[in-house]
């Protein structure tokens, strides 16, 4: 797989033992978030809802 991707091998397993970055973490939890207003709102709420919840929540977000 290494010789197809034209990596070594030892760079592919320093990109599997790599922590996870703080921009891609706060994305998973804002996924977390919005699934759940979602579902709480029966399905319900669009994306301005969502946004408008989160806001009042504390959380900095754009539409």
């Amino acid at each position: 797989m290494c010789k197809v991707l034209n990596v070594s091998r030892s760079g592919y397993y320093q990109w599997t033992r790599r922590q996870e970055s703080k921009q891609k973490k706060r994305r998973r939890e804002l996924e977390q978030q919005i699934s759940r207003i979602f579902v709480d709102s029966r399905r319900l709420y669009g994306s301005p809802k969502i946004a408008q919840v989160l806001r009042q929540q504390g959380v900095r977000v754009s539409e």
